[in-house]
Order: C-alpha cells, then sequence, then structure tokens
C-alpha cells in the first residue's frame, strides 16, 4: 500500500518529466486497492492467493502431462516432463487438501521473499549512490 501511495505522489507530482505517468499512477492505484484489500480481509486475500496457486499449477501440470505426450509421440523421448507435470498436480492437490500449510508455507515463502528483495534493493541503492559519486567527481 505504501509502495502504491508512492507511486501515485511520484505520477502526479513529475508528470512532465515521465512520458508514462499515466501507467504508474495506475499501478499505485492498484497497489492501494490491493493492500486495502489485504488489510481489511486478510484471510480472503490469502485464500484467493493460494487457490491462484493451485489453479496454476494444475493448468500448468496438465499442459506438461500433454506436451510430455505429444513429444514421446513426436520424438520418442520425453520422460523428463512427465515427473514435472506430476509433481505440478500432486502440489495443487495438496495446496488444496490442506490449505492451512500451503498458507502457512506460503506466507514464509513470500517473507524470505521480501527480505532478499528488501536487501538486494538496499544495496543497489548504495551501489548507485557509489556510481553517483564517481560520476560527480568527473
Amino acid at each position: 500500500m505504501v509502495g502504491g501511495l508512492l507511486e501515485v505522489v511520484l505520477a502526479l507530482g513529475d508528470r512532465g518529466a515521465h512520458t508514462r505517468w499515466g501507467m504508474l499512477l495506475v499501478e499505485g492505484l492498484v497497489g492501494i486497492a490491493v493492500g486495502l484489500l489485504t488489510l481489511f480481509w486478510p484471510l480472503l486475500t490469502a485464500l484467493i492467493l493460494l487457490y491462484l496457486v493451485v489453479t496454476w499449477a494444475l493448468i500448468t501440470g496438465m499442459l506438461e502431462l500433454a506436451v510430455a505426450t505429444w513429444m514421446h509421440r513426436a520424438t520418442g523421448n520425453a520422460w523428463m516432463l512427465l515427473p514435472g507435470g506430476l509433481a505440478s498436480l500432486l502440489f495443487a492437490l495438496l495446496l488444496a487438501v490442506l490449505p492451512g500449510v500451503g498458507l502457512l508455507a506460503l506466507t514464509w515463502l513470500i517473507g524470505i521473499y521480501a527480505l532478499v528483495f528488501g536487501i538486494l534493493l538496499v544495496s543497489l541503492s548504495f551501489q548507485g549512490r557509489r556510481l553517483e559519486r564517481r560520476v560527480v567527481r568527473i
């Protein structure tokens, strides 16, 4: 939500500097809306996210099995896709049957991702600052 607010401020404040300020504004408004939905309905948001992942895994698994079958007929060798497709279907089934465990795992994964991404962004900001100092000296 904070990121969305900052994007809206940036989009509206620097309209002349950015040619695509409208897209930045839309992205910011969507970020605010998703943040508000998450804030007021956290369980619903988590379940929706979980079932989106389940749907993605089901579709991916079915497509991997279909491609494996097609490739086996065409080339005679596509066995590596079969375990991937079966793993995707098993993953979807486990998330659907045990949503509590799936939500807990998803929460940990999102937390780890946010931590790693945050560290990378801080590191990038320090590198940008060093680069700026070198450019100013030249």
